[in-house]
């Protein structure tokens, strides 16, 4: 296997090269998640500016309140921005459903402040008459015993029909700011300032001073403020100032946000000569120096250095490869890690000689005999075409109540592949199935099945399912009744849906008594709108259908954490590709497909 790793120590840039083109825009809610692991912006295509971008935010299921989202994206070159952010209050504002009736005259007016107590239940509005036009009305809100500091007021109006209207609401402070009795004396000389932050007030004269010099215009002042200890998040600065009077100004306040920002490092030292390189697998870290020796000329530059890794022996899955370096200073460089898919893919054969005709057919019941040892069947005109063939088999009188299987198989020289089919013994078989077979012809869904010996039969009803699991009746065909022929039969499923469609047939007794055919699976996908990711929950093999023909590069899967679990290259354009996923634990998880110039990202369940 051949490897490209990049170089771990790189050169100290002096300016960062041109911004390339923007592949990836995510966001993320309050908590940081890796970089990538973010949601991404669905519908955004690659360009050199999103200076103007929109896109839509998933708010589903997120807490009413305050919350803090936050912006990054990735270039070309795989390199993510800084991750920008801001506040947002997430309230929901139920919508009006229809157009009301005619409003009549308004009589009641009511408030509430926080918590909604029903309707009627608010204060009422004081010295107010009904009205029909309240858009300029004025009323007193009474704050008496209401706490300092940030609150929602709600207002909502009843008219003459007894219909209340939408309760409209505004934030407001409720920060008490001393009035002045009379006019203040003329400014003089400021003396004092100090200042605190949240509600550490110690009084006038008690607080962190700062310091000033008299007969200074404080307009433009610059002072340090001291935020040790203070908690990560949004607070009040307060600042007051004190003239050569003993007056004391009013109490001006900021609301700042303490969010550390982390300094950027310092250049790091010149890099020296790479004299040595290594790599190992998995978790198998002999510890520095110890591990897979990869040759390296001392001053050769290893971008582009490719290496042959060893894997025999490795088992078939995804595994980790992790190479580092060490300098001519015997300084080693940060451990690298790539994730790859060891699972070998047989190549394809050559196509086999034109076949023969059918020299010979056979069948047994639930334990094989060996190649020949079976029952002889009649091949009919050994054309070569056993298309539609069917055949009586002679059921053993011992065979159990229960579940068995019907193995059959033809020879060519060699013999082909051995055909199995599921059959129910009950003592007397009311139906022996020949074939249960469906194709999509013309986008709709052709049916077909075939009994070789029906017993009281009274009709077969034709069931559909979108996925596998939930299947509803289609259509009805009656039954033959009493048949030791080949019977066929067939029906047409006008509408199948879009992608992969199940049906099965529920054959039924005249004494009511029924049971069901095996299920067959069919892909209608000449008329997919959008990417098809199936079957959901998924046990062994996870197929992927795409609306038409499109590139596609590779496709990843991220567990519940957002952690890679499965890495799967494809590099080319296709429509219909699949993804084993037998080996992961049970859970919810993500697809990431990686288009020419998008990206896709679906969920799916692992049962």
């Amino acid at each position: 296997m051949v490897c490209n790793f990049a170089y771990a120590q790189t050169l100290y840039p002096t300016a960062p090269p041109a911004a390339g083109v923007i592949t990836d825009i995510e966001y993320f809610i309050d908590g940081n998640p890796a970089f990538g692991s973010g949601t991404a912006l669905t519908g955004f295509s690659s360009s050199t500016n999103i200076s103007g971008y929109n896109g839509t935010v998933n708010l589903t299921a997120l807490p009413q309140g305050f919350h803090r989202i936050y912006f990054r994206s990735r270039d070309a070159a795989g390199k993510w921005s800084l991750s920008n952010n801001a506040f947002f209050d997430n309230y929901s504002v139920p919508v009006y459903s229809a157009a009301p009736i005619a409003a009549g005259a308004i009589t009641d007016i009511e408030y509430f402040i926080d918590a909604n107590p029903g309707f009627g239940s608010g204060t009422a509005l004081t010295g107010f008459t009904t009205s029909s036009n309240i858009n300029n009305y004025n009323g007193t809100v009474n704050l008496g015993a209401l706490p300092t500091g940030f609150h929602r007021i709600y207002f909502r109006s009843k008219d003459a029909n007894g219909k209340w209207s939408l309760t409209n609401n505004s934030y407001f402070d409720n920060y008490s700011v001393p009035v002045y009795n009379t006019a203040p004396a003329a400014f003089s000389n400021i003396v004092q300032l100090e200042y605190f932050i949240d509600n550490n007030d110690l009084g006038f004269g008690n607080c962190t001073p700062i310091a000033i010099t008299p007969n200074t215009n404080i307009a433009d002042l610059n002072a340090n403020i001291n935020v040790t200890g203070l908690p990560a998040g949004v607070h009040r600065l307060f600042i007051r100032s004190k003239d050569a009077n003993g007056r004391w100004s009013l109490t001006n306040f900021s609301v700042f946000d303490n969010a550390s920002a982390v300094p950027y490092p310092g250049a790091p030292a010149p890099v020296t000569n790479i004299v040595q390189v290594e790599y190992f697998l998995d978790n198998n870290d002999l510890g520095v120096g110890n591990c897979t020796q990869i040759p390296v000329t001392p001053n050769t530059n290893i971008v582009n250095l490719n290496a042959n890794v060893n894997v025999s022996g490795l088992v078939q899955g995804v595994h980790r490869l992790y190479i580092r370096s060490k300098d001519v200073s015997g300084k080693w460089s940060l451990t690298n890690f790539s994730v790859f898919d060891n699972s070998s893919t047989p190549p394809y054969p050559n196509a086999p000689a034109a076949a023969t005709s059918i020299g010979n057919m056979e069948y047994f019941i639930d334990t094989d005999p060996g190649f020949g040892n079976a029952t002889a069947m009649t091949v009919p005109g050994n054309t070569g075409n056993i298309n539609g063939f069917s055949v009586n088999v002679n059921l053993p009188g011992n065979l159990s109540t229960g579940t068995h299987y019907l193995y059959i198989r033809s020879r060519q020289n060699p013999w082909s592949l051995t055909n199995v089919i599921p059959f129910s013994a009950t003592g007397v078989l009311p139906v022996l199935w020949s074939f249960v077979k469906a194709q999509i012809i013309n986008n709709q869904t052709q049916v077909s099945w075939a009994t070789t010996q029906e017993i009281n039969t009274q009709k077969f009803e034709i069931e559909h399912s979108i996925d596998g699991r939930t299947f509803k009746n289609i259509g009805t065909v009656a039954a033959a009744g009493n048949s030791n022929a080949l019977s066929n039969y067939s029906f047409t499923h006008l509408q199948p849906a879009n992608g992969f469609n199940y049906y099965r047939i529920k054959q039924t007794d005249l004494d009511g008594n029924h049971k069901y055919s095996v299920i067959v699976t069919v892909l209608k996908k000449d008329q997919l709108l959008k990417t098809l990711v199936a079957p959901n929950p998924v046990r062994d093999v996870l197929h992927v259908v795409e609306a038409k023909e499109k590139f596609v590069g590779t496709a990843e899967i991220f567990n519940a954490s957002g952690s890679l679990v499965m890495r799967k290259t494809i590099n080319s354009s296709v429509q219909v590709y699949s993804l084993p996923v037998s080996i992961l634990a049970t859970g919810r998880y993500i697809l990431k497909i990686k288009y020419a110039t998008e990206t896709g990202t679906y969920q799916f369940i692992k049962e």
